[in-house]
C-alpha cells in the first residue's frame, strides 16, 4: 500500500478516513485533514478512559484548540496513545511547554517534535512554544543558535522558523 495522497478540501474528506483521524488511526496528510479533525472525538479514542475537556469555546480557531487540549493532556503526558497520531503529539508540544520551568526547558522538551517526521507535528512544535521565545528573544537565539547547524535538517528549520520576526 502507497502513500495516501490526501484532501485538499475538508468537504472532500470520505467518512471512512474522517473516522480514522478522529480515532487517532490515520495521520493527516493535508493541512486540511488536520483541521477537519474533532479534537473531542480524537480525545476519546486516545484517552477513553480521561473525560474530555468540556468547557472549550467551540469558536476557537485551530491554534487555541490544539492549545486548550495540549494543556489539558499534560497530566497525562506520558501516555503511550497520545504518540499514536499527529494531532496527538501535536497537543504534547503544547503540554510540554505548558509543564516546561523555563525557556531552555521549554526549547529541550519540544526537541523531540521539532525533528519529527510528521510536518504538521513540527509546525505545532514552534507555535507552541513561540510566546516563549518572543518574550525571550536574546535567550532564544543564544539557544537556539546551537541548533542552527544541527545535523538534522527539521531541527535547522525549527531554530531559522522559530526565530524569524
Amino acid at each position: 500500500m502507497g502513500t495516501r495522497k490526501g484532501y485538499s478540501k475538508i468537504s472532500a474528506i470520505p467518512p471512512s478516513i474522517m473516522s480514522r483521524l478522529n480515532s487517532g488511526d490515520e495521520h493527516s496528510v493535508t493541512l486540511s485533514e488536520g483541521l477537519a479533525i474533532d479534537q473531542a472525538l480524537l480525545w476519546a479514542s486516545l484517552l477513553p478512559k480521561i473525560p474530555v475537556p468540556a468547557d472549550i469555546d467551540p469558536t476557537l480557531g485551530i491554534v487555541k484548540r490544539m492549545k486548550f487540549y495540549g494543556e489539558a493532556v499534560a497530566d497525562w503526558i506520558d501516555h503511550e496513545a497520545l504518540q499514536r497520531c499527529d494531532t496527538g503529539r501535536g497537543w504534547l508540544c503544547y503540554a510540554h511547554n505548558k509543564i516546561a520551568i523555563d525557556l531552555s526547558d521549554a526549547i529541550e522538551r519540544i526537541r523531540p517534535y521539532a525533528s519529527d517526521s510528521h510536518f504538521g507535528v513540527r509546525e505545532w512544535a514552534w507555535l507552541a512554544i513561540r510566546d516563549r521565545i518572543v518574550a525571550e528573544p536574546i535567550q532564544a537565539i543564544e539557544l537556539l543558535s546551537k541548533w542552527a547547524t544541527d545535523g538534522d535538517e527539521s531541527i535547522r528549520r525549527f531554530a531559522c522558523e522559530s526565530l524569524r520576526p
